[in-house]
């Protein structure tokens, strides 16, 4: 009797432990610590800055047309001459002067921005030479050979004031923001590596 009582005991503690085992086994799963990942290192700052500078005058160009008119009115009757020719603007950024204050680095979205000048107008390229299209209208009794040619004469000499004065369209002037960032970024873009994503940002946005 004693010898069966001694196995019934045993046998409820193997099926007590066996019952406890998943309650300890069941925290040690849970918070077993999870390996952190290594945090990217910065972007190499130095190294940026110096091929910025070295880009030193970035250019972009865009085309566009200059229409000029010039009338002359007498008693006699009037001259009128209207020209239309190609013009290319250029604009450009010094960025032979960037410093690190240029520089900021967002370490959570790992954005490297850059801030840099507007694009500034540097030259204009009037091509007088090769006109889109021109037109002379006189009336009365002047003469389209001396009165007409005198003033498209006039008009072709004020091509290049007219280019000065006129106002691109925004589209242009968007275009041109985008070409420059777009340099910048590329020529940037190897050194940066997978190190962090540059943004260029104009500092009147």
């Amino acid at each position: 009797m004693f010898h069966r009582r001694r196995i019934d005991w045993i046998a409820l503690l193997i099926i007590a432990v066996g019952v406890a085992m998943p309650v300890i086994i069941l925290p040690l799963t849970v918070w077993s610590p999870t390996p952190q990942q290594a945090t990217p290192p910065p972007p190499p700052t130095a190294a940026v800055l110096r091929v910025t500078r070295e880009l030193k005058l970035l250019t972009v160009s865009i085309d566009s047309t200059v229409t000029t008119t010039k009338i002359d009115e007498s008693w006699r009757g009037n001259a009128s001459a209207t020209v239309k020719a190609p013009v290319k603007y250029h604009f450009g950024i010094d960025l032979s002067q960037i410093d690190d204050r240029n520089l900021s680095y967002n370490p959570l979205t790992r954005i490297q921005t850059l801030t840099i000048p507007p694009p500034a107008l540097l030259a204009i390229e009037v091509d007088g030479g090769h006109l889109i299209s021109e037109r002379i209208d006189v009336s009365g009794m002047r003469f389209k050979k001396l009165s007409g040619a005198e003033q498209l004469n006039l008009a072709q000499k004020s091509l290049y004031d007219a280019a000065r004065k006129q106002t691109l369209p925004q589209n242009d002037l968007d275009q041109i923001r985008i070409a420059t960032r777009t340099q910048i970024e590329s020529s940037l873009a190897p050194f940066l590596g997978t190190s962090a994503t540059l943004r260029v940002k104009f500092s009147d946005e």
